[in-house]
């Protein structure tokens, strides 16, 4: 006879690793969800992120989370809330002279404008995470 906490605990996992599938190949389809585009780069896993466990201010806290999600003001994002849509292609930056699209990784991590706010940004990453210099474009913005 099958012991009952070893029946639970094996559910729970086949629920949580299932759960975990589902959720990573729904944020890894682009033509399903395009605005998840930035976000599947650093979420790989289905769990709580570390900076939530970190003492930050809330305001800190709601930052984070939409950029995370792609909730902020870049043309990459803007682009698609006016009329008519702006073409992807054309929510280039208008910050700098790149004529690159204004989206996450380029202001976090190659827009000139942002060269002051990036290197403080680096400096307290890399407190945290020593090899964060070391990292590729997208590897730094994995946990």
């Amino acid at each position: 006879m099958l012991n009952p906490n070893i029946v639970v605990k094996r559910l729970k996992t086949k629920i949580y690793q299932t759960t975990q599938e589902i959720f990573l190949a729904e944020i890894s389809d682009s033509t399903l969800h395009p605005k998840l585009r930035t976000y599947k780069l650093f979420k790989s896993d289905y769990r709580i992120e570390p900076y939530l466990i970190l003492n930050l201010s809330k305001k800190c806290y709601r930052k984070i989370a939409r950029f995370r999600v792609s909730s902020h003001n870049l043309r990459i994002e803007i682009g698609r809330h006016v009329n008519p849509i702006i073409p992807l292609e054309n929510r280039t930056c208008l910050k700098c002279d790149m004529h690159v699209v204004e989206n996450e990784i380029h202001c976090l991590l190659i827009c000139h404008n942002s060269q002051t706010h990036r290197e403080d940004l680096i400096r307290i990453a890399n407190t945290h995470l020593g090899h964060f210099v070391q990292l590729n474009t997208e590897g730094n913005l994995k946990p």
